[in-house]
């Protein structure tokens, strides 16, 4: 709120007349002839009674409120922290998934399972998938936890 804005709000304060009690008991009793009787007494206590058991309930319900709306944010505070995590958890998974597919492929390319010239060892000619020897498919299980 801006000094503008707080001395608009105190002008307006400023404008609210303000009860009098004694001019309120005044009106009260003008009601019963001007004077105030013991009875009229005790109906002003009724009616103070009655507002303030009002005004005791009031709290209680805003109190009620109150710690309603603070155990609702705790939940969603927990829900939003769950959903975090999960959503930590799916992206973990999806990750391994795609490594996997990635080493899948490998083995399935035909490329990989031609002779290869390069590999020659003495008198035996060997493919990539023949000197990998599984290498490829551990390394993948180990980076994703399924082997140590």
């Amino acid at each position: 709120m801006t000094d503008r804005e707080k001395k608009i709000a105190e002008i307006r304060l400023e404008e609210i007349p303000k009860p009098d009690p004694v001019s309120s008991i005044s009106q009260y009793a003008k009601q019963f002839g001007g004077t105030l009787t013991g009875e009229a007494f005790q109906d002003l206590f009724d009616v103070i009674d009655r507002e303030r058991e009002e005004k005791r309930k009031l709290r209680e319900e805003l109190e009620t409120l109150k710690r309603l709306n603070r155990n609702m944010r705790e939940d969603v505070d927990d829900a939003y922290q769950q959903l975090r995590e999960e959503r930590k958890q799916l992206q973990s998974a999806q990750q391994d998934r795609e490594k996997l597919i990635e080493g899948l492929r490998w083995y399935a390319d035909e490329e990989n399972q031609k002779l290869d010239e390069s590999t020659r060892h003495w008198e035996n000619v060997y493919s990539p998938y023949e000197m990998d020897g599984g290498q490829r498919a551990r390394e993948i299980l180990k980076e994703i936890g399924v082997i140590e």
